[in-house]
């Protein structure tokens, strides 16, 4: 069965990026054939976060080439002149210099759409700063919501939410690229940026303000405002008026419920209330096995990135059940 992108050819470069690769692989996933390019030293997530490797390249082809020296500009000069799109994240100017940016590989195939992504873009006061999460997050001032924090103030977390965000919004530039270039036959040169990647971020905060200001309320971007917020969250009389017969503690996000209270799970729009169990709970953990093979990258002609970077795909992993050691008997004097 034919896929959306089936027949494309897309080459991916940026060594250690989170964003491009994510970007690659929803092509690869839509049926593309994506070969992405890797340094003699292998890709920098491999080193990193190779779990994060494992997941983000699953269905690509990797080849080693040398960005740095002649013939492995050739081999992308190579490459590119039959491709249909290439992913590339390397800081501004980088690949121009190497004599492989836009517009020399798209001066060579004109149908070619080129994405480029950047933290801030290819000009201005913050182009040359680097791209990482952390600092993009910062320069917007994500990590000052607070996100459920343990005490007030701006506080960091690891997730890439930038990249995320940026690679979706590349896939949506190249599967419009491709519209235009069916009827055009030309191809064009993109830019995607890990500044613009946070932009779903202001519409959610937005949301937020406006129906805390709607309800009264003193709008905050705090993120533990959002559930308060939310217009699905009850509106009536504050707890401590309403009847003792048909109330129950609620948890906060800072303390842990009362034994035989009613708890909340479930994010957003549905949420529901579920009654603590009757039967005690059993005693035992479950752990997830984890495979963090991060294969040296793959030399020669492309091959496929697997689980154990050999494969054609990453195989699910499944959960183990660990039982809990049984308590000794404590002796009696």
């Amino acid at each position: 069965m034919e896929t959306i992108c089936s027949g494309l050819n897309v080459l991916e470069l940026g060594s250690g990026s989170v964003a491009a690769s994510i970007a690659g692989v929803v092509l690869a996933d839509a049926g593309a054939r994506v070969i992405k390019i890797e340094p003699t030293e292998g890709d920098q997530l491999r080193r990193d976060n190779p779990n994060g490797f494992l997941v983000w390249n699953r269905g690509k082809e990797s080849l080693v080439a040398d960005l740095r020296t002649a013939a492995g500009q050739q081999t992308v000069r190579g490459l590119a002149a039959n491709a249909d799109v290439v992913i590339e994240a390397f800081a501004p100017g980088r690949t121009a210099g190497w004599g492989i940016g836009p517009a020399q590989l798209r001066a060579e195939n004109p149908a070619l759409i080129h994405c480029s992504i950047t933290g801030f873009g290819r000009t201005g006061p913050y182009a040359e700063l680097k791209a990482y999460d952390p600092l993009v997050a910062a320069k917007v001032g994500l990590w000052a919501r607070g996100a459920w924090a343990h005490r007030p103030g701006p506080i960091m977390f690891p997730v890439p939410w930038a990249s995320f965000g940026a690679a979706m919004e590349s896939v949506a530039a190249i599967m419009g690229a491709l519209l235009v270039r069916e009827r055009t036959g030309r191809g064009q040169a993109l830019d995607s940026t890990l500044f613009a990647g946070l932009d779903p971020i202001d519409y959610f905060v937005s949301t937020v303000v406006q129906l805390m200001a709607k309800r009264g309320e003193k709008p905050s971007g705090d993120a533990r405002s959002a559930t308060s917020a939310s217009r699905f969250a009850p509106k009536g009389p504050p707890a401590s008026a309403a009847s003792p017969a048909h109330s129950a503690p609620v948890p906060t996000p800072h303390a842990k419920p009362h034994s035989g209270a009613a708890s909340l799970t479930g994010t957003g729009a549905s949420r529901r209330v579920r009654q603590p169990p009757t039967a005690p709970a059993r005693n035992g953990a479950a752990s997830a096995a984890r495979d963090s093979t991060g294969a040296g990258p793959l030399s020669g002609s492309a091959a496929s990135i697997g689980s154990s970077g050999s494969g054609p795909s990453a195989t699910p992993v499944g959960a183990t059940t660990v039982s809990a050691p049984k308590a000794k008997p404590v002796p009696t004097a």
